[in-house]
């Protein structure tokens, strides 16, 4: 017999039916296992950060960078990059360096340069 001649299905002529419903339910409980643990990754991901996020608003607090995260904050109307420090911003060194609250300030992660090498 040719190999492409086979019916892959042809076991649940043979089979009995209790051995078709184990099969059939073994089946199901593993593709509920894997739509389980897909939803789990897709829920567990946060959202990507588009703009200015706001720390005090408690919607966006989960979002807060981590500590020597890169990014660009703001105070008022200017713009800084700087870093993270836990309890605020970092900007500049030495004698120029700046440092605001965390809770001041405006950030965003520094957005990629797509098409820049």
């Amino acid at each position: 017999m040719n190999n492409e001649d086979v019916n892959h299905d042809s076991w649940r002529d043979h089979a009995s039916e209790y051995e078709r419903g184990f099969i059939d339910g073994m089946q199901r409980q593993a593709q509920s296992s894997v739509d389980k643990a897909v939803n789990a990754m897709s829920a567990a991901q946060p959202a990507p950060v588009h703009g200015w996020i706001n720390p005090n608003d408690k919607t966006q607090r989960r979002l807060l960078p981590d500590i020597g995260d890169k990014v660009l904050f703001c105070i008022g109307e200017r713009v800084y990059y700087g870093h993270h420090t836990g309890g605020g911003f970092r900007t500049g060194q030495g004698v120029a360096t700046k440092y605001f609250s965390t809770w001041d300030c405006h950030w965003m992660p520094i957005p990629p340069a797509h098409g820049i090498k």
